[in-house]
């Protein structure tokens, strides 16, 4: 029998797009003042959010280093480290991003 995580990894490597957080672990996208903007529950959601929630969220999530460990869990260790190095602020935080994502 597989685990979870087996499956997980098996779905990434065929159609790493489409591998869907749990149900209560997607990303949630937040201003500094808890507000949410935005929502993603697979990586083509997460960038599609990327592209359209305002900067400050990227921001704060950015600087707390939230993206990684959501990253890692959907399977995509390679782009937590990617996001991890990132050190840009504004639109330019934002282009990075939607560059790591392809």
């Amino acid at each position: 029998m597989e685990s979870g995580t087996q499956k997980t990894n098996f779905v990434a490597a065929t159609n790493p797009k489409l591998v869907s957080a749990p149900p209560g672990k997607e990303f949630v996208f937040r201003l500094a003042d808890g507000k949410e903007v935005g929502r993603a529950k697979n990586l083509e959601e997460f960038k599609a959010k990327i592209s359209t929630v305002p900067v400050a969220s990227l921001e704060f999530h950015s600087n707390g280093r939230h993206f990684s460990p959501w990253l890692k869990m959907i399977g995509r260790s390679d782009l937590a480290s990617e996001f991890d190095k990132l050190m840009a602020k504004g639109e330019a935080l934002r282009s990075w991003t939607i560059k790591i994502l392809g």
